[in-house]
């Protein structure tokens, strides 16, 4: 996020506003000031999840990041528009990936909350 990391949207607002509309006119391809572009973001991220996949092939692998940077790579494979919801904190997106195939990568589940259900009603099990 650069130099608004940190700041709600109410304070860049307040404080870089004409650059907060810049970016959100053009979110995939405006960097935020001192940062990157959600464009940029999902080829960073997209590299290392392709290393990620080459080296651990057929084994099942977790990983843990931000929902702006699950919308960015998601947008970026054609899985998602760019106007997606937000990622809840905690859930869970499942991406298979098959190089052998016809679609490398492919979206099996988005935002997927289920595990918290228990946690909400209190389950004494959970």
């Amino acid at each position: 996020m650069g130099e608004w990391q940190g700041l709600t949207s109410e304070e860049v607002e307040a404080w870089d506003g004409v650059r907060l509309a810049a970016v959100r006119a053009d979110p995939m391809n405006a960097p935020r000031p001192g940062g990157e572009s959600f464009s940029q973001v999902a080829a960073r991220a997209l590299s290392a999840l392709q290393d990620i996949a080459a080296a651990d092939r057929d084994q099942h692998v977790l990983a843990v990041t931000h929902g702006g940077t699950i919308r960015s790579v998601l947008h970026r494979l054609d899985l998602m528009d760019g106007n997606a919801d937000s990622v809840g904190n905690t859930s869970l997106t499942t991406l298979l990936y098959s190089p052998d195939g016809r679609a490398m990568w492919q979206l099996d589940r988005y935002n997927f909350t289920g595990h918290l259900t228990s946690m909400l009603v209190g389950d004494p099990n959970s």
